[in-house]
C-alpha cells in the first residue's frame, strides 16, 4: 500500500509548485496592460535630481524622496511637489553626502498652469531661476529641472516659463532649454 502512495506523491508535489506559481503571479505588481510586471514599480513617484562631484567631473543623480504619499497625487500636484522638493534644495544628511544644487536658493515656483483639457504643463518659476553662474552652472541647473521632471509619470508635455514668459535660453552664453522639457520621454 505504500508504494501506491508515493506514485501520488510527484503529482502533489508539482500541483503545490503550480498553485504557489499562480499565487505569486497575482501577488506581482501590474502594469498599464494590466498583466504582471517582472520588476516592480519604484514606490517612489518621481526623483529630486541634485549636482555632485565626482572626480573632476560634476553629475546630476537622483534621489529617493522619503514622502511615497505622493504616488496617490493628481499629475498636476505631483509636478508641484517634485518641483517644489527641487527647490528647497538638499537636506543636511544629503549634503553631508556631497548633494548641492545649482538652483538658486531664493528660486520660487510660481505656478504651474495646464494639465487639463490636454493643455501642456507649464511651470512658471522665478527670475532668480535666471541668476548668476556660467555656462556649466546653468547647464547643470537645467539639468536638474529636467531629470525631475522626466523622473515623475507626466507623459504630456512640460514646458518651463520664467516670470510667466517661455524660457528659450538660459544664461549669458545661451544654454538652449528643451521644448518641451520632456521631450522625448517615451523614447527614453
Amino acid at each position: 500500500m505504500l508504494q501506491n502512495d508515493n506514485k501520488w506523491l510527484p503529482r502533489i508535489l508539482l500541483g503545490s509548485v503550480v498553485v504557489i506559481v499562480m499565487v505569486m503571479l497575482l501577488l506581482l505588481p501590474k502594469g498599464k496592460d494590466g498583466l504582471p510586471t517582472l520588476t516592480p514599480e519604484s514606490p517612489y513617484p518621481y526623483l529630486i535630481y541634485y549636482c555632485k562631484e565626482q572626480g573632476d567631473n560634476v553629475v546630476v543623480e537622483g534621489i529617493k524622496p522619503q514622502d511615497t504619499v505622493a504616488a496617490a497625487l493628481p499629475d498636476k500636484q505631483l509636478l508641484r511637489k517634485a518641483v517644489k522638493h527641487l527647490l528647497a534644495g538638499p537636506t543636511e544628511a544629503e549634503k553631508g553626502k556631497g548633494y548641492y544644487s545649482e538652483i538658486p536658493a531664493d528660486t520660487k515656483l510660481l505656478g504651474i498652469k495646464g494639465g487639463v483639457e490636454n493643455l501642456p504643463f507649464r511651470v512658471n518659476l522665478s527670475e532668480a531661476f535666471r541668476e548668476g553662474g556660467g555656462s556649466t552652472t546653468m547647464r547643470l541647473r537645467l539639468e536638474q529641472v529636467t531629470k525631475t521632471v522626466f523622473s515623475t509619470r507626466i507623459e504630456g508635455p512640460v514646458y518651463l516659463d520664467v516670470e510667466g514668459e517661455p524660457l528659450d535660453v538660459l544664461g549669458g552664453e545661451g544654454v538652449e532649454v528643451d521644448k518641451p522639457l520632456n521631450q522625448g520621454k517615451d523614447a527614453a
